[in-house]
């Protein structure tokens, strides 16, 4: 990579510094090595020269930049500064970026986490699951087989809300490492959010909350047609009734993660699990110019139903589209999962202690080929929390790249 920068940014004139260390090479040693012909005696200055070498030397003349160099004057060559330079400054730019990968790998093995995986999954159908929904069952690469636990079928027990069938999962596990103050975040896959009609699927006035009370959606609906299908923006509630126009519509608001997650004796703050600049963007509708109200919201229950009402018990109705563990949804995920924070316990949690975790199941995995839901309770710092993957894979091409480089440098004539 240096190398590569000096030669773009620098663009040092390669051929013109071989000739002037050569000519100084001459006047010290007294030897005539080159000579400098042009295409006609009476031509100008401007005009280009070709480079002769001649060469007295017991070895055979190599070809460096169209001109002929003995082997005796390629290794001068080599020693010259210009090469110094660029191969000390690849070298010192190498061993910094390997400390730093080696510090990064380092503070990663040093935060303790514990990996719970609630997928709707048999146990038959998990002895079945591939290489790739194992790997991810204990991904970040880093994870240690004491720190995952699984939920069982005795573990669940299903209850129906709202009309629709839920699990609630209990489990209680003994922590093997120190927990200092952890985080709480999600990992369900395979969900690839980075898709162009996913991240598409929205009406981005009904986030920023422009809403006007008198024309109600009537001015958004084409908009609404074109954005969102069907079934993300209207919703039945019985047969023969009216539909009621969802607020959000489309697939990135409708396809919401609304599991719900609670630590018995601890409380999970979720203050500050989404980007501040992403909860600024996103506001409420406003009711003839009045703040955001969920009374006077309700008063529109014939016709709309709000994000709140769509996900009931999940979505704070005083927050709505600012709630931010809808706003860290509304952020895509560039991979085929998605990590999303769930919030922060302020307190220890020891070794050896055992830890209770409900886990209310409404996100549906069943239909995903794969698919797998983990709540993590990890360590977190600046550097963020365990997962060597990319440290490990991005130091062993380093290497593989280098080896290759002085293999190739090796077999090549010295410039």
């Amino acid at each position: 990579f240096f190398h590569w920068f000096f030669h773009r940014c620098m663009k040092p004139d390669l051929a013109d510094k071989v000739m002037r260390d050569l000519e100084d090479d001459r006047s010290r040693n007294g030897e005539t090595c080159f000579a400098t012909l042009t295409d006609d005696e009476d031509a100008s200055e401007s005009e280009s020269q070709k480079l002769v070498m001649f060469t007295d030397c017991d070895n055979e003349p190599l070809d460096v930049e169209g001109s002929r160099c003995c082997g005796s004057m390629c290794k001068r060559i080599l020693r010259m500064p210009y090469h110094q330079k660029v191969i000390i400054g690849g070298t010192l730019g190498g061993l910094i970026l390997l400390l730093f990968g080696g510090l990064c790998h380092w503070k990663s093995e040093g935060y303790a986490q514990l990996r719970i995986n609630y997928s709707e999954w048999d146990d038959d159908t998990r002895e079945d699951a591939s290489f790739l929904e194992r790997f991810f069952l204990h991904y970040p690469v880093g994870t240690r087989n004491d720190e995952v636990f699984s939920m069982k079928r005795e573990d669940c027990k299903d209850l129906i809300e709202n009309g629709i069938r839920i699990k609630n999962c209990t489990k209680t596990v003994q922590s093997n490492y120190l927990l200092r103050k952890p985080m709480l975040f999600y990992s369900v896959g395979p969900m690839y959010q980075n898709y162009n009609h996913y991240m598409k699927s929205e009406v981005i006035q009904e986030l920023y909350g422009k809403w006007d009370e008198d024309k109600e959606q009537s001015g958004l609906q084409n908009l609404r047609e074109a954005k969102c299908p069907y079934r993300t923006r209207e919703f039945v509630k019985s047969p023969g009734a009216e539909p009621l126009q969802l607020v959000p519509c489309g697939l990135k608001a409708m396809s919401f993660f609304n599991d719900s997650f609670y630590v018995h004796n601890y409380h999970i703050d979720p203050k500050g699990i989404a980007w501040r600049s992403d909860v600024g963007r996103y506001s409420n509708p406003r009711f003839n110019d009045a703040p955001w109200d969920p009374e006077k919201a309700e008063q529109h229950d014939n016709k709309i139903q709000w994000l709140f009402q769509t996900f009931p018990g999940v979505i704070s109705d005083e927050e709505n589209v600012k709630d931010e563990n809808f706003v860290n949804w509304m952020r895509p995920s560039a991979l085929p999962r998605v990590w999303n924070k769930v919030g922060f316990i302020d307190e220890d949690l020891h070794k050896g202690q055992n830890i209770t975790v409900t886990i209310t199941s409404r996100w549906d995995t069943e239909t995903i080929p794969g698919g797998y839901k983990s709540l993590v309770i990890t360590e977190y710092g600046r550097f963020g929390t365990r997962h060597d993957g990319f440290a490990r894979v991005l130091g062993q091409l380093v290497w593989q790249f280098r080896n290759g480089f002085w293999l190739h440098a090796g077999s090549k004539p010295c410039i």
